[in-house]
């Protein structure tokens, strides 16, 4: 792994990265300086472990400086280049909004628990309103990406499936994030046309599943949208109850199941499989 040698170790679990350059802006480039130095960003102390989600996207090298380890989360981060550093970041907000509430939201507040200086924060989005409005296209993109990751098979209905699995794990994987799109934790929130379109996409890929299978004549009886529509209610409604501690995660998976077979059984058309 690269810069595993002398000076370095390795943190966390998940997809391994290398390590890269700085990032680009002025202001990021003046706290790379800062850990390249030994000092935690704008002289704060390393604090905070990093978030789950975290823990599970990345493999960080983390160099030791003047016999101090690199430990913040934007430390860490920032060896990565600046799409990580901004995921941290996120990652960090949304955790504190769902877990704290909206309160505690603060460009100030975040900045702390991430490691890093207010200017990061506002060099990168701007302030709290840029934030905030990141927070939606993050989830949303991580969402998408996770319903395309589902394979393609022959049989439509049978991907349509594996898709709405794949809906329950994404909550499951991203709980504060499916809180952030879906359930209203930004209250008096407006998105802009940015994150709509990016909800907008991901609701597409389940039109177009149940549009597959009214054009092979597995599904009748509604159009794409509203078999889609009906399907979405369901399933939201399941995975907010199970994110929220009212299901056992085994007894949950099966139940969840149940449900959109039940939801897809009458638009089955004649001699169409269902099976759970």
């Amino acid at each position: 792994m690269p810069g595993s040698g002398r000076g370095s170790r390795a943190v966390a679990t998940g997809r391994e990265t290398g390590c890269r350059a700085p990032v680009g802006d002025a202001t990021l480039r003046a706290e790379a300086r800062r850990v390249r130095d030994g000092a935690a960003p704008n002289g704060s102390r390393p604090t905070l472990p990093l978030t789950a989600a975290w823990r599970r996207r990345t493999v960080t090298v983390l160099p030791i400086r003047n016999g101090v380890t690199v430990t913040t989360v934007y430390q860490r981060a920032q060896q990565e280049g600046q799409d990580v550093v901004r995921a941290a970041i996120l990652d960090a907000a949304t955790h504190l909004l769902v877990t704290e509430g909206p309160a505690a939201l603060t460009v100030r507040r975040i900045s702390g628990e991430v490691g890093c200086s207010t200017k990061v924060i506002y060099t990168l989005f701007g302030g709290k309103d840029g934030l905030i409005q990141a927070l939606w296209l993050e989830g949303f993109a991580r969402f998408e990406r996770w319903l395309l990751a589902v394979r393609p098979v022959a049989d439509p209905l049978a991907y349509l499936r594996a898709g709405l699995d794949a809906y329950r794990d994404y909550a499951l994987a991203e709980p504060d994030y499916y809180r952030v799109m879906f359930e209203g934790a930004v209250p008096g929130f407006r998105p802009g046309s940015a994150p709509v379109e990016a909800a907008r996409r991901a609701f597409d890929l389940l039109v177009r599943g149940v549009g597959r299978c009214l054009e092979a004549g597995v599904l009748r009886g509604g159009t794409a949208k509203e078999i889609a529509d009906v399907l979405w209610m369901a399933v939201h409604g399941a995975v907010s109850l199970e994110i929220s501690g009212y299901f056992d995660r085994a007894e949950a998976a099966a139940r969840y199941r149940l449900l959109h077979t039940s939801v897809l059984t009458p638009f089955l058309a004649s001699g169409g499989r269902n099976t759970p």
